[in-house]
């Protein structure tokens, strides 16, 4: 199922346009055109978007089936996953947004169902496949405090009374001084926010927060409290392969590549900034958390090629496939998998059984008695099953 926002790419530079052009897709469907901004391409189940399969009868003909009827036909008893699997495409900055846990989103869902639809969470993880740069997690309490008392965005506001929040020195600022001024930042007009921009990216870039602040302004062709508070949060970036987790109240925003990426399902996002749908300062600011985190997450299981990542939070296991791959056998847990291949070309055997792939093809192994080998060259592949319990 692909998804077009105005964050993506166009289709020569999307690698889901290989996924729109190929003709032996498994999981296909037709709803987006290649020519439109290509965000997201969905594999699984969701209220917004259901991927379909490509069923072969016995006369040779074909039809695209929706997935949760492929699972009912399978014996699982089940008509839906618990994860959903995509590939994302970044060329512009997504907005800055947090998801919040279990029993945040009972509380959410029954005070808001209309921005918070359901009551799960919504932890993910996320393998680049190429070079990708991430916002993630607030800084420290006292590199939060050294940015706002010397950044000359802050200073601006300061000077100009529109920022009330008194931070008196770096070792100063406590957590509910924080929560305070991010709170006091979403609620800042366009016009506040430009006395921000006019003393910092707009006339000078000195770092690489100017630089993303720049380009987000550039995308959305106005000014947005995000530009303020992406200041306060930590930069990463990281190279094909590397896996991060982000789990629930972790503000974050991806800024640009491309990677693959598996989430619980839900829908529940508590946007702060970069974005014209709604913003919820008070949940945002009342929400976040503010342990240090590093996202990176490192594979279980480490060769020939062979990355394994799973977490305590996550209720699915991802396994990376890279390069020449003789007869690599996927270990049977009973459950549906999905098999997402992003490089090369190569064979799925299936005991008297040979399906041929190539990069822009996605599998569903839907016979939980039945062992499956790849064989292939040059290959990215990636491979979802069920795996672990949600802890919190």
């Amino acid at each position: 199922m692909p998804k077009s926002f105005s964050w993506g790419r166009t289709s020569g530079n999307s690698l889901i346009s290989k996924f729109l052009d190929s003709k032996n897709a498994r999981v296909k469907d037709a709803t987006c055109s290649k020519n439109d901004l290509l965000a997201e391409l969905w594999f699984g189940i969701h209220p917004n978007g259901t991927s379909k399969v490509l069923k072969s009868s016995l006369n040779g003909s074909s039809c695209l089936v929706p997935l949760p009827e492929i699972l009912m036909a399978g014996g699982s008893g089940n008509d839906s996953l618990p994860y959903l699997a995509k590939i994302l495409s970044v060329d512009n900055i997504l907005s800055i947004q947090l998801h919040p846990d279990s029993e945040q989103a009972k509380v959410l869902n029954k005070l808001n169902s209309k921005e918070y639809p359901d009551i799960s969470s919504k932890p993910e993880m996320g393998i680049a496949l190429g070079e990708l740069t991430l916002l993630c997690g607030f800084r420290t309490l006292r590199d939060c405090a050294f940015v706002f008392l010397n950044h000359p965005g802050f200073r601006s506001l300061r000077q100009a009374g529109l920022i009330k929040t008194q931070v008196i020195s770096s070792s100063d600022i406590q957590e509910n001084t924080l929560r305070e001024l991010i709170r006091e930042i979403l609620d800042l007009s366009e016009e506040a926010i430009n006395v921000f921009a006019s003393s910092s990216f707009l006339e000078i870039r000195k770092d690489e927060y100017d630089e993303i602040a720049y380009q987000a302004y550039n995308y959305l062709l106005r000014l947005d409290p995000g530009m303020v508070i992406l200041y306060f949060l930590n930069l990463f970036h990281y190279s094909k392969g590397e896996a991060i987790y982000i789990p629930p109240g972790v503000p974050h925003a991806y800024v640009y590549g491309e990677l693959f990426e598996c989430m619980k399902c839900s829908d529940n996002v508590v946007r702060g900034g970069l974005t014209g749908k709604y913003v919820d300062s008070e949940n945002f600011s009342r929400l976040f958390v503010l342990d240090e985190i590093n996202p990176k997450i490192n594979p279980i299981i480490k060769c020939n090629g062979v990355l394994t990542f799973k977490h305590k939070g996550l209720p699915f296991v991802v396994t990376s496939i890279e390069g020449n791959q003789t007869g690599y056998e996927f270990p049977d847990n009973g459950s549906p998998q999905i098999i997402v291949v992003t490089a090369g070309n190569g064979y799925i055997s299936l005991e008297n059984e040979r399906y041929y792939f190539q990069a822009g093809n996605a599998f569903l192994l839907n016979n939980p008695d039945s062992h499956y080998v790849i064989t292939g060259d040059s290959l990215t592949l990636f491979h979802v099953t069920e795996g672990n319990s949600v802890t919190e």
